[in-house]
């Protein structure tokens, strides 16, 4: 009897699994990524497009082409991208983007070979946290970032931080 009560949980478990990531839209970024996403994004500029779930995250995808932006060619770029200077310098221009958010340490890492930074953060007064997840690939730097309420359930963010994949 355990068994089969066991087995019947595990069936609906699955099931609510899979419906609840059948929801969310594969989306191809560019030629070399593709992410899930909860819905269609949206274009916010030239560079950030985003989508919001049922529960009001924003999820948003930023590409900066170095080249077209700074004059910074992808040796220049793969030179800059281990340092903690390069790193504290996406960490500044995200404060200067986004006023009243406080940021964390950057955290450098690798993701399929490539450098790639973790940064959290978050408002006080608003209540909101604050999650990104940077990539860079040549000369593009590829950013996946989630904004929540304090309130709500992460697990949006590491599933959408989780399918990023190579095309």
């Amino acid at each position: 009897m355990k068994k089969i009560v066991l087995l019947f949980v595990a069936a609906i478990l699955m099931i609510n699994l899979a419906h609840g990531q059948s929801a969310w839209v594969n989306y191809k970024i560019d030629n070399k990524l593709s992410v899930k996403m909860p819905a269609e994004p949206k274009p916010i500029d030239e560079h950030t497009k985003m989508a919001m779930d049922k529960d009001s995250s924003y999820f948003l995808i930023a590409v900066v082409d170095f080249i077209k932006v700074a004059g910074i060619d992808s040796a220049q770029v793969a030179a800059y991208a281990p340092t903690q200077e390069f790193a504290n310098g996406i960490k500044t221009g995200m404060l200067k983007e986004l006023p009243g958010l406080s940021l964390g340490d950057v955290k450098i890492d690798k993701w399929n070979g490539y450098y790639c930074y973790h940064i959290e953060g978050g408002t006080t007064e608003k209540k909101i946290k604050f999650f990104t997840f940077d990539v860079i690939i040549d000369s593009k730097m590829y950013g996946l970032t989630v904004l929540s309420r304090d309130d709500k359930s992460l697990q949006g963010k590491d599933d959408y931080f989780n399918s990023l994949v190579i095309n």
